[in-house]
């Protein structure tokens, strides 16, 4: 299989980023834990209440599925990276 691909310095810099939050780190510690459950169900609540409690926080880290969205389809895997750590 061949073809081509690429990257450009502001792809690279933006995986960088969002690589530094992980998918579930709703408090931003560095950590997917307890900690984060309370802060993951104001995010699929309320998501404006969660960016005013969490601003320096990506509110995408909720979207556990990877969909594009933070809803409901997002719980069960959370739980399942919660159980992971």
């Amino acid at each position: 299989m061949g073809g081509w691909a690429y990257s450009t310095e502001l792809q690279k810099a933006l995986l960088w980023v969002r690589d530094n939050f992980a998918a579930g780190d709703m408090n931003c510690d560095g950590a997917v834990n307890i900690l984060d459950i309370n802060p993951f169900v104001l995010a699929l609540q309320a998501r404006t209440l969660y960016e005013a409690q969490y601003p320096d926080c990506d509110y995408s880290n909720a979207d556990m599925n990877g969909d594009g969205d933070a809803d409901i389809l997002d719980i069960n895997p959370f739980v399942v990276r919660l159980s992971a750590e």
